[in-house]
């Protein structure tokens, strides 16, 4: 079996999917025999990256199967399937798909519902075959005459029964028979055999596990402010909400508080300020080399720390940005409020931007520093020690149904929640030497000067323990939604030893992160390549490709292959594509204005019906009035 993986992400506009399969393969190095298993090993092979019109789970899973079409195509019309005496179909794929590795997004969830429905129906579709072969003529004549039309019609949704060629619709019934038939074979079997046919696996990216509940335990601090009654967060508004806000009574007040709830405060915010200050995504904006040279300079003779590290990314959000960013502010905090300063006096009129204002003002306002310290002990603790385990060593690849990796998931929730009871042990770790309970994986500290940093701020904030708390039991809380998999007696306990032995199924989704970041560099570099030239040169860099060719091709094969890259490149792929997403935009535009023009002929309608009804002021007769009557009055008179 394998595992198929994928991902997405939007370039210039248009939305792009990454494809990754990992399963065992041969060494094909010469004098190894290929079909000998033992010297197979699981690998990562990428597949494609390919533009899509959108990044729902039903375009995802469309495309997936269309993917597999072209697989199946490509390999049964080739020169190897005739040597291999051997063809493939779609439903191969589906049938051999055990795990699925994806981000914990609802669009991700729903596509791999769709596949564990789809990998049912091919399994009752099969079951159903092998029972038709053992029933007569006459049996499944009468059989079929049972199925009704309707569902015929169902499954050729865009083609009505009558309007479907005989052999069409005769296809049509045979697969809806043996869909009945194989679910109740299916439904018979015994639980485990049944698990062997239908089995689908959903494997979340740890990565995304770490992002998520990191933003669950910032949730709960958001919380935890209010409900403690302490202040929160000074408000680090945007500038036309700032105007808006400063105004105060000036003004009307509701647009105040819309200034107010429409902004933001905390020590996230001030981490993506800060980002987009000091090493802002777009290279002509912010501080940049200026921030890097400054903090080199002074760390080094300050700390005799050697470094020319730029601020953490987290302008473009890249994975544990805020909490590093967050643990360079606490630990740097005197050099960055200098640095700030500098910046205020260098200037030829001498003052703060916007953005450098609310920066500054975060710096100083206990509460939020407050949150960075609680986000940076909860990285240097848990998140920073998680992702290194799991990102594995040197490069290797780590297996998710690895039973270290397995009891680490487990002890998550609990270990969040013993610091969560018992803040101050965090604190207290580097003066006992004791580790166990304070980091993920038992080592000291990371980072010994951010936990030195924090200790000296911590007479300066009151509330260290309370966000500290708040923090890791919000994390805690996330780690137990994002371990479903994880937990006794779930989706991975349920897996059979001979499947357990067999899968392996990579711990992150760095593989199509890194093919899609890939392709945008390609973009920048060969801004008129298409994303399936890219996919091409990809394949045979990543997949030990011209190992393959020397082991099992021959001139036939590669005359086949140049023939079908040339057949690709002329059938006009691109260009449907283009048509089709100008299709797809002008029809979104179409049910847009069509719903804002029904939306005012309602209203206009609505007026006349009242202007009819006209306005009564006549107290006898609004005491005889119904309910809808009143309700018309009232309408009248706002």
């Amino acid at each position: 079996g394998f595992g198929e993986s994928s991902d997405g992400t939007a370039h210039r506009k248009v939305t792009y999917e990454a494809h990754h399969v990992t399963l065992a393969v041969p060494s094909y190095q010469p004098g190894v025999d290929n079909s000998d298993t033992s010297t197979w090993t699981n690998s990562i092979r990428f597949v494609q990256v390919e533009p899509a019109l959108d990044h729902t789970a039903k375009t995802q899973f469309e495309g997936s199967k269309d993917l597999t079409s072209k697989i199946a195509t490509a390999y049964s019309n080739s020169p190897l399937s005739e040597q291999d005496g051997a063809k493939m179909e779609m439903n191969d794929w589906i049938r051999k798909e055990e795990f699925m590795g994806m981000d914990h997004a609802a669009d991700g969830k729903k596509k791999f519902k769709l596949t564990a429905e789809w990998k049912e129906e091919v399994a009752c579709e099969d079951l159903g075959e092998k029972a038709m072969d053992l029933m007569d003529a006459d049996e499944i004549m009468q059989a079929m005459l049972s199925i009704p039309e309707e569902d015929v019609d169902a499954l050729h949704a865009k083609k009505p029964v009558l309007t479907l060629p005989s052999s069409e619709h005769m296809s049509a019934v045979t697969t809806l028979l043996e869909r009945k038939l194989g679910n109740a074979l299916l439904d018979s079997l015994e639980e485990d055999e049944r698990k062997s046919l239908v089995a689908l696996l959903f494997a979340g990216c740890c990565g995304h596990k770490d992002l998520n509940v990191f933003k669950y335990g910032v949730l709960k601090m958001n919380r935890t402010w209010e409900s403690a009654g302490q202040p929160p967060p000074v408000l680090l508004a945007n500038k036309a909400n700032d105007a808006v806000i400063r105004l105060g009574e000036e003004t009307d007040s509701a647009a105040v508080q819309r200034a107010v709830d429409s902004s933001s405060r905390g020590g996230v915010k001030l981490v993506s300020l800060a980002g987009a200050l000091f090493n802002h995504k777009s290279e002509e904006q912010g501080y940049q080399d200026i921030h890097r040279m400054f903090m080199a300079k002074h760390k080094k003779e300050i700390h005799g720390i050697t470094t020319d590290k730029k601020y953490p990314d987290s302008s473009n959000t890249r994975y544990q940005s805020h909490s590093y960013g967050s643990a360079e502010l606490i630990t740097f905090l005197d050099l960055y409020n200098e640095l700030l300063e500098v910046s205020w006096d260098s200037k030829k009129q001498a003052g703060f931007n916007h953005l450098e204002q609310n920066v500054a003002k975060g710096l100083e306002d206990a509460s939020t520093l407050t949150e960075m310290a609680a986000m940076s002990l909860y990285g240097v603790a848990v998140s920073w020690p998680y992702l290194n385990i799991v990102r594995g060593a040197g490069g290797k690849v780590v297996n998710l149904l690895d039973p270290d990796i397995i009891d680490l998931h487990r002890r998550l929730p609990g270990f969040c929640d013993c610091i969560a009871e018992n803040p101050r042990m965090l604190l207290d770790a580097v003066a006992n030497g004791n580790f166990s309970k304070t980091t993920l994986d038992g080592e000291p500290w990371r980072n010994e000067m951010l936990i030195m940093s924090i200790q000296i701020l911590a007479s300066e904030l009151p509330d260290l323990e309370l966000m500290i708390s708040a923090m890791f039991s919000g994390c805690a809380d996330g780690w137990r939604q994002f371990t479903q998999e994880f937990v006794p007696g779930g989706p991975i306990d349920q897996l059979t030893p001979e499947q357990r032995s067999q899968m392996f199924i990579p711990a992150t989704n760095n593989s199509n992160k890194g093919a899609l970041g890939s392709w945008r560099v390609n973009a920048r570099f060969h801004p008129n390549g298409a994303a399936a030239g890219f996919s091409n040169k990809a394949r045979v860099e990543r997949n030990n490709t011209e190992m393959f060719i020397e082991k099992l091709c021959t001139d036939r094969d590669q005359l086949y292959v140049m023939r079908q890259v040339r057949t690709q490149g002329s059938d006009g792929e691109n260009a449907r594509f283009r048509e089709h997403l100008l299709k797809g935009q002008q029809a979104r535009a179409s049910a847009t204005r069509k719903k804002m023009q029904d939306a005012e002929n309602k209203k206009q309608a609505e007026i006349a019906r009242l202007t009819t009804v006209g306005l009564i002021v006549d107290r006898g007769k609004i005491s005889k009035m119904t309910i809808s009557e009143l309700n018309d009055q009232l309408s009248i008179h706002r």
